[in-house]
């Protein structure tokens, strides 16, 4: 069979199979179809649904006409054992003028079209097959891409969850010293990671120095899903090059621009990060910080409940240009003081009136700090959430806490970094 894509065009041969228990319907459907000229029409008759059903398993029909009142079976049960059996053939079902609702029924389970007994003509008819062969043409391609689809989705949900395990393993585990007196370091470290999607553009990174001192880097890619994944994951490898950059903030943030400046190449005016670094050393009392178009951190001092929010000079977002200078602060610090590193999936959360929660998180941040550090972090993200207009987060979310403790000598404990 060769139906074109425009059925007023000729088609070679149709088949179709009547299913009609009336002969005089029968003849005059054989009547009506002999006579149309644009295409050539053989009509077969059976007068039992059984009948019917034998002669489609043997093949070689191309379109069927069933009346919904048979000897052996009625109404939409009719069309139902039809359309479950030869899924693949289009049905045109058949109905007198009492039984049109039951017509319309079938419609909506898969019929093609429905033809009321005594309505038909010869051109209605041929048309009506013509089109009924052509829907189900379409329907049935529409089905196979839909079906290949769906398999090509599964494999991608694949790929994502296991590029989403890829990432998850880049972050810091559990951040746990590996002394093994734990109280004897000079920090304690906490921190949330609540990505949006199952891939981030938001990580970070925790690093063991020299002297008791702790190096943290907090990036923040430019949107969400696959690029940004891809952006963060090289970041992460470049961090992991540049180990000898760690002591010196600015010296890190220059050298991880310089490198994703050259992988980007004339695509860094479209994806670039954002990040802070900073190196905290307890035993001077002193942070050293560098910032790439970063939201600065915050800082609460422990003598006069003060809240201070760290923005030295800034240089660009990493990515934007080849040579960037990135400048370092150093910021002095005491035991107790607290200090928040964030990106803004948390800051720029709106609320009812559209005010952004960054105006909120001073308050908030000097309302928890007493708490232990885990406790501290979820009340903030429950403070941005109740905040929320939505009550939820629409970027990736990442705090990092980390508390100053009494500094010790130089036989200081160590962070897993991973």
């Amino acid at each position: 069979m060769a139906v074109a894509a425009d059925v007023s065009a000729t088609v070679q041969s149709v088949r179709v199979l009547l299913i009609e228990d009336n002969e005089d319907d029968a003849l005059l459907a054989r009547r009506d179809l002999t006579r149309e000229r644009r295409c050539q029409f053989e009509l077969e008759w059976v007068s039992t649904l059984d009948e019917g059903i034998e002669r489609l398993r043997l093949g070689g029909v191309d379109v069927v006409l069933v009346d919904l009142s048979l000897p052996d079976c009625r109404g939409i049960a009719t069309f139902e054992r039809l359309s479950t059996a030869f899924r693949h053939l289009p049905i045109l079902v058949l109905t007198g003028y009492d039984d049109e609702e039951t017509a319309v029924q079938t419609v909506r389970l898969g019929a093609q079209d429905y033809l009321v007994k005594g309505q038909m003509n010869g051109d209605s008819l041929a048309r009506a097959i013509s089109y009924a062969i052509e829907r189900k043409r379409v329907a049935s391609q529409m089905a196979l891409l839909a079906e290949e689809l769906g398999a090509r989705n599964a494999v991608l949900r694949e790929e994502l969850e296991l590029a989403h395990e890829i990432q998850r393993a880049l972050l810091p585990g559990s951040l746990q010293p590996l002394h093994e007196h734990p109280e004897t370091r000079p920090w304690q470290l906490a921190h949330r990671y609540l990505p949006t999607e199952s891939l981030a553009g938001d990580f970070f990174k925790a690093y063991a120095l020299s002297g008791g001192r702790i190096g943290i880097l907090i990036c923040d890619v430019m949107g969400h899903g696959v690029r940004s994944a891809l952006i963060a994951a090289l970041l992460c490898g470049l961090v992991e090059e540049f180990e000898f950059e760690r002591e010196s903030p600015g010296l890190m943030l220059t050298r991880l621009n310089a490198g994703l400046s050259r992988v980007l190449g004339p695509a860094r005016a479209e994806m670039f990060a954002t990040a802070c670094y900073m190196v905290v050393d307890p035993a001077k009392r002193q942070l050293h910080l560098s910032i790439a178009g970063h939201p600065g951190p915050y800082l609460f001092r422990h003598a006069g409940a003060q809240v201070e929010r760290l923005i030295p000079r800034r240089g660009p977002a990493l990515g934007l240009f080849e040579v960037a200078e990135y400048p370092e602060a150093t910021v002095p610090i005491n035991q107790d003081d607290l200090i928040l590193l964030y990106t803004d999936g948390i800051s720029e959360v709106e609320g009812p009136g559209g005010e952004f929660f960054e105006g909120r998180l001073p308050e908030s941040l000097s309302r928890h700090a007493g708490e232990e550090l885990e406790a501290f972090l979820d009340d903030l993200i429950d403070d941005a959430r109740h905040f929320s207009c939505t009550g939820g987060f629409h970027d990736d979310v990442c705090l990092i806490a980390l508390q100053v403790g009494k500094a010790a000598d130089g036989s200081l404990t160590k962070v897993i970094a991973r």
